[in-house]
């Protein structure tokens, strides 16, 4: 495996987990001084938090796996990772979900 993979899985694994104990995601993505496009300040809380976390875990996870060269390790490595990565997008419908049906139930 190349160190430049690992570093990077275990950065991913450090910032997420950070998040994910934490339960505290603030960090700001984008934006730029040379156009008009303004930075997208993240301030998130208890399981949005942890949600983000799981995103830097599965992420790191399938970072993992794709340096790994054992066909059967990395088969597992990524499809752990691909789960965590499915949960939270699970975890994002079904709140989307439950918004769309409060809004349309509250008229």
């Amino acid at each position: 495996m190349e160190p430049a993979r690992l570093i990077g899985s275990v950065v991913l694994f450090a910032i997420g987990g950070w998040y994910a104990i934490t339960h505290e995601a603030r960090f700001v993505l984008g934006g730029s001084d040379l156009s008009n496009r303004g930075a997208v300040n993240v301030n998130a809380h208890g399981l949005d938090a942890v949600a983000i976390g799981c995103v830097f875990l599965g992420l790191g996870l399938v970072n993992l796996a794709l340096g790994l060269r054992e066909r059967r390790a990395r088969l597992g490595v990524f499809w752990a990772g691909a789960a965590v990565l499915a949960a939270t997008v699970l975890y994002g419908l079904w709140y989307i979900g439950r918004d769309v049906v409060g809004f349309l139930t509250s008229r």
